[in-house]
């Protein structure tokens, strides 16, 4: 998952669930402890019982949601370009987890192919995946920071860039050579094989589209008309119309 943008806040804005939270244990505390010095015998004892397994089973509460539903702590003004669907879908996956225990197969045993390629999966973008496959079958290059448009029969779909400079998952692992001085991306043989292992797990979308070449047909009303916004500084947004 990429970073998170910076948001600024003006004064009087910055209200969050954990505010909230503070708040209303700071306003509770206050007149529990209030009312505890104003009582004596048993309704003292009870009330300062009250206050200890209270305070425990909030902290407790607090530590099981921050566990397991951290987002719910942040506002959607904290989210800033990011959409908030996507980040709670992303930080629902044990992708960090996967990646750990694939990282110290790898380390343990560097010719472990089947390892490394699914390390590299989890890493790299689906775009540049379908890029690996569309270099693999036609011997094409990729020119750097070309344009690309994806989608599965299942409606899930994407669109971006790939290139030197920019977030790439396969050129960190040697998959990837530059070319032409710089202005090409080519596979290396390990990049082939990548390619080959993505084609065997079944991993070829059914539309994908770059300026060098493709396969399949865009779907009318879901690729006619695909705007691709880069997160990377300086790549303008534009729209690629299919049809």
């Amino acid at each position: 998952m990429g970073r998170l943008p910076t948001t600024k806040f003006k004064t009087g804005q910055r209200v969050t669930p954990l505010t909230i939270v503070a708040a209303f244990l700071g306003i509770t505390e206050v007149v529990l402890g209030y009312v505890i010095g104003h009582v004596t015998g048993g309704v003292q004892v009870a009330f300062t019982i009250f206050v200890m397994v209270f305070t425990l089973a909030v902290a407790g509460s607090f530590f099981a949601i921050l566990w397991y539903r951290p987002w719910v702590f942040y506002p959607p003004s904290e989210y800033g370009d990011v959409d908030p669907q996507q980040f709670m879908s992303a930080i629902r996956q044990p992708i960090v987890s996967q990646q750990v225990e694939l990282a110290k197969s790898v380390e343990n045993n560097p010719d472990d192919l089947e390892a490394k390629f699914a390390l590299v999966d989890t890493m790299a973008d689906e775009g540049e995946c379908q890029w690996a496959i569309l270099m693999h079958e036609t011997g094409k290059d990729a020119r750097n920071a070309s344009p690309h448009v994806y989608s599965y029969g299942s409606g899930r779909s994407g669109a971006g860039y790939i290139g030197f400079g920019m977030r790439n998952g396969l050129d960190g692992a040697g998959l990837l050579r530059k070319g032409g001085g710089g202005a090409y991306l080519t596979l290396t043989e390990e990049g082939h094989q990548f390619a080959q292992w993505l084609i065997g797990k079944g991993r070829k979308c059914d539309f994908f589209w770059t300026p060098v070449g493709g396969w399949g047909t865009a779907l009318p009303g879901r690729n006619s008309g695909c705007e691709i916004r880069s997160s990377e500084p300086g790549m303008p947004m534009r729209m690629l119309s299919l049809w």
